[in-house]
């Protein structure tokens, strides 16, 4: 190792990541001797970055490619049919804010009924006017002649 290598961030990122994925091997393979267990190190890690992986994909991946596609579809279809592509532009936008606002929603709803004997439904009308707000999206489209560039990614679970 040189100065230049250990002055630099990514280096530290790198070994950080390193001592984090060996920390876990010990750790497990200290768990597998003391309850003589059979678990797999690597089905830990693997599953771990898995789950980073799709967290990064549905936080910047699939709503930066929806709003590129929003904008083809609007830019394709703006010249045909002015007002109804701003009108579904702005649905769009209203369906992307609302899906956020019902997935934190089902995140605290499904929080809330993990305590015993608490049984909440916070998403239900949510999910009406979610609807609500897609089917006069649909009807406007099919008004329009509206005309489908790109199709929306739709998120990992």
């Amino acid at each position: 190792m040189n100065a230049a290598l250990l002055a630099c961030p990514a280096t530290w990122v790198v070994f950080g990541i390193i001592a984090v994925v060996a920390a876990i091997y010990i750790a497990v393979a200290a768990i597998n001797k003391l309850k003589g267990t059979s678990i797999s190190a690597t089905g830990i890690i693997f599953g771990v970055f898995a789950v980073l992986g799709a967290h990064i994909y549905n936080t910047f991946v699939v709503p930066i490619h929806n709003g590129f596609v929003s904008l083809a579809n609007f830019v394709g279809n703006v010249f045909k049919n002015p007002v109804a592509a701003i009108k579904v532009l702005f649905l769009d936008m209203v369906l992307g804010v609302l899906g956020y606002i019902k997935n934190l929603a089902s995140g605290i709803e499904t929080l809330i009924n993990k305590i015993p004997g608490m049984k909440v439904n916070l998403t239900s009308g949510l999910n009406g006017v979610y609807n609500f707000v897609k089917g006069y999206q649909d009807k406007t489209k099919s008004a329009a002649g509206w005309k489908e560039y790109a199709k929306n990614w739709d998120y990992m679970s």
